[in-house]
């Protein structure tokens, strides 16, 4: 009888712990994909995530990463492959727009107010404009902006201690950065002068010359200055890849220039480098002109000065030579409800708790504070031993930034570096984005054959692998022309000079 009795007073137990055990694994989950590798410590700091959000809001959050070694078509089939993503990292640099045109974002329109009124009211409303869509249903909200405004001008980041151990320029401007290049090429032949220049060599114009904007897809330039004094105009539209576009041209003699006097592997266009700032800080390249801004400069700066306390990085951010710089744009890092989504409301609640609760928004962008950094007698951010297994933004949540809720980090080397060149651009003009957003779907084919050729024919060149360049140029256009970029460009400049025409935009 006792032994019955036992028995079923365990039984009881068992019973009573089930249901705590079931409420366990049945809280819902909202699932997260941001750009970039998976930070070492990004589990130990998700365990510390979920606890409060299971205690906030009953649900937990998962975060997956979308690597950079082709990213692009990882990306793709994300959101075409009828994946249940909660939330997902998206931005204008990421054809965000025109996935959101075919209906991979939920519209939001009339779902963040409601479910999350903190978050509406927190993000302004000129940021929701930027994230507001004309489509043919109707204008959409497809994404949650940033409600985070830096610089987002872009640069060159380089090896200042090394200028400064070869008495070599800053490459602050196009024949300044020949001559630094020449000079690492000679005196550091176990590295490149740089691996990625000829990618974008574009970007390398930038340094000598200014403009608004540069759609890399179409080919067309926006608000070029052509004269000295000369202001930019949003208005002024041009087409830049276009033989008759001097700039353009001379990107392509420059690429080959500086391929011939072999400052980046001329085998680059066959196996093209997708780790450029891993390449930097090993100590494999010494500049690096591809997709950079200044908070990029500054996660550089961190990383050398724990990995490389002798070095010096330095960053020329483009257009301080003409007197401007960039605002960035509301939707440069922005974060998207996919249509397969289990949970759009509570997706958002999740934003909206990230946005308003400093501790939880703290430990994502930071980590565990005396885990992965202190904080120094002023209160600043100082790394510590575990800053190289979560660093800052480490799991590359640009998207999710308040200002009032970041750690002052002045205090540090580190912040007196990056100080330095804020400080240079907060003596030009600053410049807002438009928020404009170019329409393909009527050359939707043409835009398709043309990528192609660009790929296949316009690369290589970019990468100044050519023995003729004035024979080879002609046949890309040639293929080019064929394949429809004309018609795409005039396509793109109707459709924004509409814009301009409309929204008053001179």
């Amino acid at each position: 009888m006792k032994k019955l009795l036992s028995l079923l007073l365990a039984l009881l137990m068992l019973m009573s712990v089930l249901p705590m055990a079931s409420a366990e694994e049945a809280l819902p989950e909202i699932v997260v994909y941001m750009m970039g590798d998976k930070p070492t410590d990004c589990d130990m700091v998700m365990e510390k995530v979920n606890e409060i959000l299971k205690e906030k809001l009953g649900c937990t959050m998962s975060m997956n990463f979308v690597g950079w070694a082709d990213w692009g078509t990882a990306y793709q089939l994300l959101l075409t492959g009828g994946n249940k993503i909660d939330l997902i990292y998206t931005a204008n640099w990421a054809s965000d727009t025109d996935y959101a045109r075919k209906g991979a974002f939920l519209d939001l329109t009339d779902l963040v107010e409601e479910a999350a009124p903190e978050l509406w009211d927190m993000i302004p409303m000129e940021a929701w404009d930027f994230a507001t869509l004309p489509t043919e249903k109707g204008d959409i909200i497809y994404c949650i902006p940033t409600a985070y405004v830096t610089y987002t001008s872009g640069g060159v980041l380089y090896r200042q201690d090394l200028c400064e151990k070869y008495d070599l320029p800053a490459p602050d401007s196009v024949e300044n950065a020949r001559i630094y290049q020449q000079g690492i090429k000679d005196n550091c032949p176990e590295m490149y002068a740089n691996m990625d220049g000829g990618t974008r060599s574009w970007e390398i114009m930038r340094l000598d010359n200014f403009f608004l904007n540069y759609d890399e897809g179409t080919g067309v330039m926006i608000g070029s200055v052509k004269e000295e004094g000369e202001k930019p105009s949003w208005a002024k539209v041009e087409k830049y890849i276009s033989p008759d576009n001097e700039w353009f041209i001379q990107e392509l003699k420059t690429a080959k220039e500086w391929a011939d006097a072999g400052f980046w592997d001329r085998n680059l266009a066959a196996n093209p480098s997708d780790d450029v700032g891993g390449y930097f800080n090993q100590g494999m390249v010494s500049v690096s002109y591809n997709g950079l801004n200044i908070d990029k400069f500054s996660g550089t700066v961190g990383t050398v000065a724990t990995d490389h306390p002798d070095w010096k990085v330095g960053f020329v951010p483009y257009g301080l030579k003409q007197g401007y710089v960039f605002y960035s744009s509301p939707t440069q890092d922005a974060t998207a409800i996919t249509i397969n989504s289990a949970h759009p409301e509570l997706a958002l609640q999740v934003m909206q708790e990230i946005y308003t609760n400093e501790e939880l928004m703290q430990l994502i962008s930071y980590g565990i504070p005396g885990v992965h950094y202190d904080l120094d007698e002023n209160g600043a951010y100082k790394d510590n031993d575990g800053t190289a297994n979560f660093g800052q933004y480490a799991m590359n949540t640009w998207a999710w930034k308040r200002t009032d809720f970041m750690l002052d980090g002045a205090a540090s080397e580190t912040g007196a570096v990056v100080d330095e060149v804020r400080a240079k651009m907060d003596e030009a003009t600053p410049i807002m984005p438009t928020g404009f957003a170019f329409d393909s779907t009527s050359v939707e084919a043409e835009m398709a054959a043309v990528q192609q050729v660009i790929s296949q024919y316009l690369t290589p060149l970019r990468y100044g692998i050519t023995n003729d360049l004035d024979a080879d140029l002609a046949t890309f256009f040639e293929k080019a022309e064929a394949a429809g970029l004309s018609k795409v460009q005039d396509e793109y400049i109707r459709q924004y000079t509409e814009y301009c025409e409309l929204n008053g935009v001179d």
